[in-house]
């Protein structure tokens, strides 16, 4: 079939608001595409009359002579300052046509010369392919894990054509992982790094159409999706996936709304969010997890003894981070303060670990905080059965794999209010909720725990009855068979 599938053709005018590093970015971008771009504007005074590719940095009031019958793309990360920007330009102009970045990106692609020649020809299989998207790898992490258990899951209850979309880079999985993967292959260091990533990914997508994909955020791969859908609307159908629970990711995704057919949050917050947003074509879904219908464990209620306290996750990074890692330490540090005897063992690895044995060790004499590096998956359910105590430090999550890990084995959770812990944790029945950011409200919490050591059995019976029926395998399955009518 030609690429001439009765889309009209046209070119995007656009005026940038914005001259940061972003708009930096896009610039090259955005030519490359096709895009005409009537100005940039900017209300910081400091930026203007600078220079971006060819264009020159105006202050807002140029818009009244270059604004005419096209789009606005405010290139500003920070949501609050985009909200400023939106009154002004209210003020300034009373109605002004937005567009976001991400879908300037995907209907700048769907009308450039280069979809035209990609897209070519090509043979519609007479199958429907059922395609993941883990844009990240087949790794470590919540998301990766769960496309790959999932996809063998499926695969093993007699779904054919599944597929998993993902970069090149080399993982050691399973055969029947390597048997189903899609490959794209691009150099991600090239100028036109973001369009080079679109690219392979819309090429493996337009390849095993009629397809329904499911994606795993607003990345390259969901953009090769939109635009694949907005060439072949017959053909393609996008699930998209929310992983992570955020004001700003729910309004990301309510960006993208008019590319997306359903909604599966992982967490009933993110549910209600998406719903506030105006969104009613979502569905809800507990990630599955191993958890046994009965627990044998043992806790630590001689007092003589250590209370044994586990993180498992991404050691990402600090203040800027998701995971919080600074929190981590600055806890264990208060909870050494206070003289609460506790042993803590950190499985998983990443950039902020070398940091973090750093700082335990500085000018330390007590060794009862240890680093267990990336653990098989297989031995996930023995690290939490030897745990009192499950902590997360987290500054968001979607609904965390190893918060249901660590209740499905008995560990108490004591966590930072996110996204899917209320979905589990009852605070102070089963486990305890902090703020986001307070390690001294954790700290309470665990001293708590530490001087009533008999609650730890009570609690963490109750923790493990709250997950036990939402990690069935099974049940998992006949959400996705009924959603996707297989």
């Amino acid at each position: 079939m030609n690429c001439d599938t009765g889309r009209n053709k046209k070119f995007l005018d656009v005026v940038i608001y914005g001259a940061g590093k972003r708009a930096h970015s896009r610039i090259d971008l955005l030519n490359c595409l096709g895009v005409r771009i009537r100005g940039i504007v900017d209300s910081d005074v400091q930026k203007a009359g600078m220079e971006i590719g060819h264009y020159t940095v105006g202050l807002p009031s140029a818009l009244y002579s270059i604004y005419d019958d096209c789009k606005i793309c405010i290139e500003i990360v920070d949501e609050e300052a985009k909200e400023t920007v939106r009154n002004n330009l209210t003020n300034l102009l009373e109605a002004y046509d937005e567009i976001s970045d991400i879908e300037l990106i995907i209907e700048a692609f769907s009308n450039s010369n280069i979809c035209n020649g990609i897209v070519g020809d090509y043979s519609k299989n007479n199958y429907r392919s059922i395609i993941w998207a883990s844009e990240a790898g087949l790794g470590l992490g919540g998301v990766e894990e769960y496309v790959k258990n999932v996809s063998i899951a499926m695969i093993n209850a007699g779904i054919e054509h599944i597929r998993i979309l993902t970069n090149c880079n080399k993982y050691i999985v399973p055969e029947s992982i390597t048997r189903i993967r899609l490959s794209a292959e691009y150099d991600v260091n090239k100028k036109n790094g973001f369009v080079d990533g679109i690219y392979p990914y819309f090429i493996k997508i337009i390849q095993n159409l009629p397809c329904v994909i499911i994606t795993s955020g607003i990345d390259s791969i969901f953009c090769a999706a939109a635009i694949a859908k907005n060439l072949f609307p017959q053909d393609v159908k996008i699930i998209s996936m929310i992983h992570l629970g955020t004001v700003n990711i729910c309004k990301l995704q309510s960006n993208v709304s008019d590319y997306v057919d359903e909604y599966v949050a992982v967490s009933k917050w993110i549910d209600n969010q998406m719903r506030k947003n105006g969104h009613t074509n979502i569905s809800v879904v507990t990630c599955p997890y191993i958890c046994l219908p009965q627990i044998e464990r043992e806790y630590t209620e001689d007092e003589r003894l250590p209370i044994r306290i586990g993180y498992a996750g991404r050691l990402d990074g600090y203040a800027k981070s998701q995971k919080r890692m600074d929190l981590l330490i600055l806890l264990f540090k208060e909870l050494r303060r206070r003289k609460i005897f506790f042993i803590a063992e950190i499985a998983g690895d990443g950039p902020a670990r070398i940091q973090m044995e750093k700082e335990i060790s500085h000018n330390d004499e007590i060794d009862n905080i240890h680093f267990l590096g990336v653990l098989d998956r297989s031995d996930i359910p023995a690290f939490w059965a030897k745990q009192d105590i499950a902590v997360n430090v987290s500054d968001c999550e979607g609904h965390s794999i190893s918060q249901m890990e660590a209740m499905a084995n008995g560990a108490v959770p004591v966590m930072t209010r996110t996204s899917g812990t209320e979905d589990d944790i009852i605070d102070g029945k089963n486990g305890f909720l902090v703020e986001i950011g307070d390690y001294l409200a954790m700290a309470d919490k665990i001293e708590y725990l530490f001087n009533n050591r008999l609650l730890l059995s009570v609690m963490g019976t109750l923790a493990h009855e709250a997950v036990y029926s939402k990690s069935l395998m099974s049940d998992h399955l006949n959400f996705w068979k009924n959603l996707l009518q297989v």
